[in-house]
């Protein structure tokens, strides 16, 4: 029986390539001035080889804000660890934020794209929707038990 693992982990890199450069295309160019083909060349890999991932560019920015939403805690700088040290959930929130501060300031050009994105795009609209709901849930579960019995948590937060 054949070891499968290393194409895998060669799939697994190569798609993250992609979802990397659709984002770092979008902040160089514009949603509206990339194709998949450019993504693939930013990527490294092949134009059919994007298209064995995703079926089109909007999947892929679809999915590269997943990934990276998903990944939040690495980009950002906020491990679990750092989020059970302060006083209140305000001041929790506060760090987040300055995190998040620093990656926008990093993205700029990203964010504003994605904003613009945001009001003329249903599916990236319902996107950062979902994003942002589970935002404040994984920070509501994420806080020390202590913050439980404060009044109206979750709208704080």
């Amino acid at each position: 029986m054949e070891n499968r693992t290393p194409q895998r982990d060669k799939a697994v890199r190569t798609r993250q390539r992609l979802l990397e450069a659709t984002l770092a295309q979008t902040a160089a160019c514009g949603y509206h001035n990339i194709t998949v083909d450019k993504i693939a060349a930013a990527a490294g890999v092949s134009t059919g080889s994007a298209y064995r991932y995703f079926r089109n560019k909007k999947e892929m920015l679809l999915a590269a804000l997943a990934y990276h939403y998903e990944n939040i805690q690495e980009f950002s700088g906020t491990p679990d660890s750092s989020l059970r040290s302060f006083s209140s959930p305000e001041d929790m929130l506060a760090y987040v934020l300055g995190q998040f501060y620093g990656l926008h300031r990093k993205y700029y050009a990203l964010h504003e794209e994605l904003e613009s994105l945001r009001h003329i795009d249903p599916d990236v609209r319902d996107a950062y929707h979902r994003i942002l709901l589970d935002a404040v849930n994984t920070l509501v579960q994420k806080c020390p038990p202590a913050y439980a019995g404060l009044p109206a948590l979750r709208e704080r937060i």
